[in-house]
């Protein structure tokens, strides 16, 4: 008769810490530690150990197809939690007095603030734990909010006006670089830049994910404007290039380039995504 048991091998430091019996879990050698900090984690963790105010272990969780699974945390600033430790999915959290409160709590976990960055683990639509960050929060008017996984909150910068505010979240303004995090056409969220909105002539749009707007200057004109956003022209000692985003026959939205667009016999096209034109 076959032995399924399977064995593996395994340590624990700082012994001298343990007060009372050191057991296996589940493969692994544990203790209660004498400056552990007390919770619930410690019935799903095992290793556990502190180094200064972060708080080490390894945590037990079930994935979707329910099996068990065992996650190395290292725990931040333990010290600030104001109630239980405890694990959630595999994740050590805890409600800590120095985060701004908000909705967010409702569905995030283990969040910490250091230099008024805002970090969590929040839960996205499909019930998934992602990690998210939300800076500058002192800046936040209003609730702090959990987006598809995503920390967002209204900020009380002056941000200039567009329809990008009806699908865009988290928007900050550095001077005259804009920053947000805009919805996807297919679903989900990107991270996007759109630099010297001082230059925008209009609207300033979200376009799949993309901020984007008509900018004054020296960009060249073409049948590529009507599939290209966010056209510009840089210059280099090899000469001057256009760059813009280029809708692709896939309805993607492909970085494309053009050197020595002013060579250009004709019109400047897009093709399946590519600046191009014809040259002599």
């Amino acid at each position: 008769k076959s032995d399924s048991r399977m064995t593996h091998r395994t340590q624990l430091s700082e012994i001298d810490l343990c007060r009372g019996d050191i057991s296996n879990n589940d493969g692994y050698l544990t203790c209660e530690k004498t400056n552990a900090p007390p919770g619930s984690y410690q019935q799903s963790c095992v290793n556990i150990s502190v180094s200064g105010t972060t708080l080490q272990a390894f945590c037990k969780y079930i994935n979707k197809y329910g099996e068990q699974h065992w996650r190395s945390i290292n725990f931040y600033d333990y010290d600030l939690c104001s109630d239980d430790i405890s694990n959630f999915h595999g994740y050590i959290t805890c409600v800590k007095t120095n985060v701004p409160r908000g909705s967010y709590l409702d569905s995030c976990i283990s969040a910490s603030k250091r230099y008024g960055e805002l970090k969590a683990m929040c839960r996205t639509i499909n019930g998934e734990l992602k990690e998210t960050t939300l800076n500058d929060t002192s800046d936040c008017t209003g609730d702090i909010s959990n987006n598809d996984g995503n920390l967002t909150c209204e900020r009380t910068a002056e941000l200039p006006a567009g329809s990008y505010l009806q699908t865009c979240t988290n928007p900050s303004l550095d001077d005259t670089r804009l920053t947000a995090l805009c919805e996807k056409r297919g679903g989900g969220n990107r991270s996007t830049t759109l630099e010297e909105i001082d230059r925008c002539t209009g609207d300033i749009s979200n376009y799949d994910g993309y901020l984007t707007c008509r900018k004054t200057g020296e960009v060249p004109s073409g049948s590529y404007q009507q599939s290209c956003i966010n056209p510009s022209i840089t210059s280099d000692s090899g000469g001057r290039t256009l760059r813009a985003l280029c809708r692709t026959i896939s309805e993607d939205t492909n970085a494309t380039s053009l050197r020595e667009p002013d060579s250009c016999v004709g019109d400047i096209s897009n093709n399946d995504g590519h600046l191009i034109c014809r040259k002599d």
